[in-house]
């Protein structure tokens, strides 16, 4: 089940876990402080005080989480804040594709007007030394050589008295050095932009994780629970889903940081080949069972709720990492959505609210901003059953009991007949989220 260690080894000498977040991370720190702050703010209305149980404590602590949370809503955009050390500055140069591909587009696009000008410039300087042969070219400044340069590799005319320039042989070698280096440097252009403008990251930030994770004890197990939707209307198709747990444990030798792979019971995967629908609102929940890597260890039953709390309480680091990757219906092109949880971000006793609704016209409708909303555990009406809404409205919609309704096997369960106004039936949906 475990993935084994990270071979990240933490002493007091510079990465010590106590150790408090370096500069160039502070700024995301003090987001993360004031996003958390003004969601609390919501959840406190009308005078009620909300009770906000942090899975790790009131304890403040100084590590900089792994997989940042710097996009907009408090989202991910799937960088690892992860500080290499030792590596060779020669890497850069054994890929230099794909070290481009990732630069931010205005940077890419001065690389590019720079290289071009430099182009132009040397081959400027060739243009100049052949025009002192007797190739009919008449130049007599730099510049008229530079604007000659220019007009060859961008093939937009001659302005030379003899387009074969006199018969000179000297000019061959520079004419086609300068075609042949255009048409790779406007492929590579051509590459890289089509690269950059199609990066699957950017279709990864569509999909939306809620705010924060939901611990929760039902029938006496401890569960963890979160849930994420696609804002696009086609998604991800045979998407996967991976749940990771990456924790410090305390050894002889130091701190050893270790990530462990999480089992969900919730969605099925074993049910669906593999893959999970992301067309619905996809709620995750991963029992804390004796295995789990979030229990206390030693353990030869499932951990009580006071066990938990105990143990999280005073666990150093916790982040519960999550991966959903696909492919993107209209390129073929794969993306991965990064999300993760620390215990600053994981709550007690707290549930989610239904973000999925029917309009009046028989629609389903998703709210985002539901997407994040909890509230605490007790006050949840049903905890067994999915919340219903009643399809069409106010205005009941009558079916008779011998109409086919076009569904089979275990699915008539979903649909339920509700005495209406004048003996009408009324069709009730539930809707699982």
């Amino acid at each position: 089940m475990g993935l084994g260690t990270l071979g990240l080894m933490m002493s007091g000498s510079g990465h010590d876990v106590g150790q408090a977040p370096t500069q160039e991370h502070s700024g995301q720190s003090v987001r993360e402080t004031a996003t958390r702050s003004v969601w609390h703010s919501k959840c406190r209305k009308s005078g009620q005080l909300v009770d906000w149980l942090p899975a790790g404590g009131t304890t403040k602590r100084k590590v900089v989480r792994i997989l940042d949370r710097a996009a907009e809503d408090f989202q991910s955009t799937g960088n690892f804040l992860i500080k290499r050390s030792g590596m060779s500055k020669l890497v850069w140069f054994r890929d230099p594709f794909h070290g481009l591909v990732v630069l931010p587009t205005r940077i890419l696009l001065v690389i590019f007007a720079v290289s071009y000008v430099a182009v132009w410039m040397l081959f400027g300087l060739a243009w100049y030394a052949v025009s002192k042969e007797d190739c009919g070219l008449s130049l007599t400044t730099y510049r008229q050589a530079f604007y000659l340069s220019l007009e060859t590799m961008t093939t937009i005319g001659y302005g030379v008295d003899d387009q074969y320039f006199n018969n000179c042989a000297q000019v061959a070698p520079v004419i086609i050095c300068q075609c042949l280096t255009a048409t790779l440097m406007d492929t590579a252009v051509l590459g890289l932009l089509f690269m950059r403008f199609g990066l699957s990251s950017r279709r990864a930030r569509t999909m939306v994780f809620s705010d924060m994770a939901c611990l929760q004890v039902i029938d006496g197990k401890v569960k963890l629970k979160f849930r994420m939707f696609g804002m696009y209307r086609s998604p991800l198709l045979q998407a996967t889903l991976q749940v990771y747990a990456v924790q410090h444990k305390i050894t002889s030798r130091g701190v050893t940081v270790v990530c462990d792979s999480m089992v969900y019971e919730d969605p099925d995967i074993d049910a669906t080949g593999g893959s999970v629908f992301l067309g619905l609102p996809l709620t995750i929940v991963h029992p804390i069972t004796a295995d789990s890597p979030l229990a206390p260890t030693g353990l030869d039953h499932d951990p009580t709720l006071e066990e938990m709390q105990l143990h999280l309480r005073n666990h150093p680091y916790i982040e519960v990492m999550v991966f959903i990757g696909g492919t993107v219906e209209h390129t073929g092109n794969t993306s991965e959505k990064r999300h993760s949880y620390t215990l600053d971000d994981i709550f007690w006793h707290r549930d989610f609210v239904s973000c999925t609704s029917v309009d009046k016209d028989g629609v389903h409708t998703v709210d985002f901003h539901a997407l994040h909303q909890t509230v605490p555990f007790d006050q949840v009406e049903d905890k067994s059953e999915a919340p219903c809404c009643l399809v069409g409205g106010e205005t009941p919609r009558s079916i008779s009991q011998n109409e086919n309704v076009g569904f089979s096997g275990e699915a008539p369960q979903l649909l339920q007949t509700a005495s209406g106004a004048e003996g009408k039936k009324a069709t009730i949906v539930q809707v699982s989220i």
